[in-house]
C-alpha cells in the first residue's frame, strides 16, 4: 500500500513537471474575452507571460515605481500546477493549452496568449530603422504611420484622424524585440524581420497573417507650402457647412511658411513655431499652439489653394502673391 502511494505521488510529480515543460517560453497576450460576450477584444493591457523552470513571470510595461517609462517589469511567481489549474497565491487560474496557444481564465475573464517563436530572438534593430513614413498592412488593419523622430509617431491614415502624436519605443525582453506605440487601441507588436524595404511584425489578433511595414513616398514637398496664405473659408469638418460668422479673426487668419518656421497670425497676434510635413505628405504637424498639437490633414494643395482638416474644422487658404 505504501509503495502504491509513493508511485501515485511520483506520477503526479512527473505529470506536473511535464506540463510545466510544455509551457516553457515567452507568451504574448493576444485578446481578452468576458464571459457572455461573443467577440474577443484587443487587449489594452499589453503584457507577456514567461514560463521557465519552476517559476513564471507576469510581465507588464511601464510601472513608474519599478521601471523606466517604456520598459518591461515582471512579477515573479512560483509555478504551481494541478491538472489544468495554475495556483498563484490565493488565486486559482484555469489554463487551456493547445500547442503554441494558451488561454488563462480567472473568474469570468479569459485572456488568450501565443508563444513567441525562438527563431525571432536577438533580432538586430535600431530606432533609425523606423524613421520615415510607412504603410501598415494586415488582414484586419491597414493604415499609415510616420515616425518623425526616435520618440514621436503620427498616425497619418484614417485610424489616427484628429489624434495627437504618440510616443513610441523599442523594447527587449529575453532577446525578443517589440515595437510599442503608446496607444491603448494598438497592440504590442513583436518584430520578426527588419528591412528598409519591408519589415514584418506580428500581433495577437492577426496571427495567421503577420503585418508588414512598407515605406511610402510622396511627390508633395515642403517647398510647395512656402509663402503666405490667407484664410478664405472655414467649414465644420463633419458636415462641411459654411460658417457664416467666420471673419478671419477667430481662426488662423494667415499662415507664413518658410523652410524652418511657420508664422501664424491669430486674433491679431503673431506666433512662430516649428513645422513638419510627414514623409507621405498627408499631414502637417505644428509644435505649438494656436494651431494645436493635433496634426492637420492636407486635403488639397495646389499653387493657389491649401485646404487643412483638423480639430473639427476644414480651413481653406489662398496663396497671396507679392
Amino acid at each position: 500500500m505504501k509503495n502504491l502511494i509513493h508511485l501515485l505521488l511520483l506520477l503526479i510529480l512527473l505529470t506536473s513537471c511535464s506540463k510545466s515543460k510544455q509551457l516553457d517560453g515567452v507568451w504574448i497576450a493576444d485578446y481578452v474575452n468576458f464571459e457572455g460576450e461573443n467577440q474577443d477584444r484587443t487587449l489594452a493591457d499589453k503584457r507577456l507571460i514567461h514560463f521557465t523552470d519552476s517559476v513564471y513571470y507576469d510581465v507588464r510595461i511601464s510601472n513608474p515605481d519599478i521601471s523606466e517609462h517604456g520598459e518591461f517589469y515582471a512579477y515573479k511567481f512560483d509555478l504551481v500546477l494541478h491538472e489544468n489549474k495554475l495556483i498563484r497565491d490565493d488565486d486559482t487560474l484555469e489554463i487551456t493549452q493547445n500547442g503554441d496557444t494558451l488561454i488563462i481564465k480567472w473568474e469570468d475573464v479569459s485572456i488568450g496568449f501565443h508563444r513567441l517563436n525562438e527563431r525571432y530572438k536577438n533580432l538586430e534593430v535600431a530606432y533609425s530603422d523606423f524613421i520615415g513614413s510607412w504603410y501598415l498592412d494586415g488582414e484586419s488593419v491597414q493604415d499609415s504611420l510616420d515616425f518623425i523622430s526616435d520618440s514621436v509617431v503620427i498616425i497619418t491614415g484614417d485610424m489616427g484622424r484628429f489624434s495627437l502624436p504618440l510616443e513610441w519605443d523599442l523594447l527587449n525582453y529575453e532577446g525578443f524585440k517589440f515595437l510599442h506605440i503608446h496607444a491603448s487601441s494598438l497592440p504590442l507588436f513583436s518584430l520578426e524581420s527588419i528591412h528598409r524595404d519591408s519589415s514584418v511584425l506580428s500581433a495577437g489578433f492577426d496571427l495567421v497573417n503577420p503585418f508588414t511595414l512598407r515605406p511610402t513616398t510622396t511627390s508633395r514637398t515642403k517647398s510647395q507650402f512656402m509663402g503666405k496664405w490667407a484664410l478664405v473659408e472655414e467649414n465644420d469638418s463633419t458636415n462641411l457647412m459654411s460658417n457664416s460668422h467666420m471673419d478671419g479673426t477667430n481662426e488662423i487668419s494667415y499662415l507664413q511658411f518658410d523652410s524652418l518656421e511657420l508664422e501664424q497670425h491669430y486674433e491679431g497676434e503673431l506666433y512662430r513655431t516649428d513645422w513638419f510635413l510627414t514623409g507621405d505628405g498627408k499631414k502637417l504637424y505644428f509644435d505649438h499652439r494656436p494651431l494645436s498639437h493635433i496634426p492637420w490633414e492636407v486635403e488639397e494643395l495646389t499653387d493657389s489653394t491649401l485646404v487643412l482638416i483638423g480639430d473639427d474644422h476644414r480651413l481653406r487658404y489662398a496663396r497671396l502673391t507679392e
